[in-house]
């Protein structure tokens, strides 16, 4: 697997398609130990079906050689955090190892019926 570079502070031109894409791919590259994924889909809120389907997307950062106590991470500085931030803030401040980041938008799950909480450490 080719080693990830930094991407010049300006991007240089590019006389093909591909050497911009072989460009894209070298700076894109993840570090070894590291795999992405990404999904889209569609939820109709509970609280609010009136508003119909709406659209979610996720990436997963997964650490492919198992978890690890090194890890830090930055949180929203709302008052009224959504349950994934709790959760988070709450195995950051207990120590608790890592092995993968779930990143969703659309959804904070700041008033969710039932235990937010337990769904968010579900995830």
């Amino acid at each position: 697997r080719a080693a990830s570079v930094d991407t010049d502070p300006i991007l240089p031109s590019f006389s093909t398609k591909e050497e911009y894409t072989s460009y894209l791919k070298a700076a894109g590259a993840l570090p070894s130990g590291f795999a992405v994924g990404t999904a889209t889909g569609n939820f109709v809120s509970v609280e609010a079906p009136a508003m119909g389907k709406l659209p979610i997307k996720a990436t997963v950062i997964h650490l492919t050689e198992g978890p690890t106590d090194s890890w830090a991470a930055v949180f929203t500085s709302n008052k009224f955090p959504g349950c994934p931030v709790i959760v988070g803030k709450s195995r950051l401040s207990g120590g608790h190892p890592l092995q993968a980041l779930v990143i969703n938008n659309k959804v904070s799950n700041v008033c969710p019926g039932g235990d937010g909480i337990a769904a968010a450490e579900l995830v």
